[in-house]
C-alpha cells in the first residue's frame, strides 16, 4: 500500500495521512473514522480484501471503507441544472446512511482539490466542477464549513483564476 502511487505521481499513503489529518483538524477524534482514512482506498489499490480489512479491525471499518467506495463509484455528468439537483439529492440520501461516511469523504475531497494542480487541466476543471456543485454544498449543509470554505477558494483558483486573485488583492 505504501508503494502504491496516486495519479499525479505522488504515494497514496500521502494522501490517506492528509485526509486523516484533516479529519482531525475539525476535531474528529473516533477511532475506526480516523482508520477509514487511512485505509480508505486499500481495496483499490492492492490485493487486500474487505474481508481481511475486517479480520484485522472491525466490522464497523469495513463498513465505512465500503461506503467510501460505493460513493466514490458515483459518477456526475453535468449536463444540466435540474440533473445535477437530482444527482445531488442521491448522493446525500446515499450519504446520510452514516454521517461518518460523508465527513470523510469531504476531507477526502478537500486533498483531492488542493493536490489537482498535479493533474493535466481538463481533470483539474472537472474536479473542481464536481467540488463546487456537490461536495461544498453537502459540506455548506452539514455544517463543515471548514470544508466548505477550503472547497470553494480551490475551486476558484481552477475555475476562475482571475476572480481568484482580484479576491485576494481586496
Amino acid at each position: 500500500y505504501s508503494e502504491e502511487k496516486r495519479r499525479n505521481g505522488e504515494p497514496f499513503i500521502n494522501h490517506a495521512q492528509r485526509v486523516k489529518k484533516y479529519l482531525e483538524d475539525i476535531g474528529i477524534t473516533d477511532e475506526n473514522m480516523l482508520i477509514a482514512a487511512l485505509l480508505h482506498g486499500v481495496p483499490q489499490v492492492s490485493n487486500i480484501t474487505y474481508e481481511e480489512i475486517e479480520k484485522e479491525f472491525n466490522s464497523e471499518v469495513r463498513f465505512l471503507i465500503e461506503s467510501l467506495e460505493q460513493i466514490t463509484k458515483i459518477v456526475i455528468p453535468f449536463s444540466d441544472k435540474s440533473e445535477n439537483i437530482d444527482l445531488l439529492h442521491k448522493l446525500i440520501i446515499h450519504l446520510s446512511k452514516d454521517i461518518r461516511v460523508l465527513i470523510i469523504r469531504l476531507a477526502d475531497r478537500v486533498d483531492n482539490i488542493k493536490t489537482a494542480d498535479a493533474l493535466p487541466r481538463q481533470d483539474q476543471e472537472w474536479i473542481a466542477t464536481i467540488s463546487l456543485n456537490v461536495y461544498a454544498p453537502i459540506a455548506k449543509a452539514s455544517g463543515l464549513y471548514a470544508y466548505t470554505r477550503e472547497l470553494e477558494d480551490e475551486d476558484l483558483k481552477i475555475i476562475d483564476p482571475d476572480r481568484y486573485r482580484l479576491i485576494l488583492e481586496f
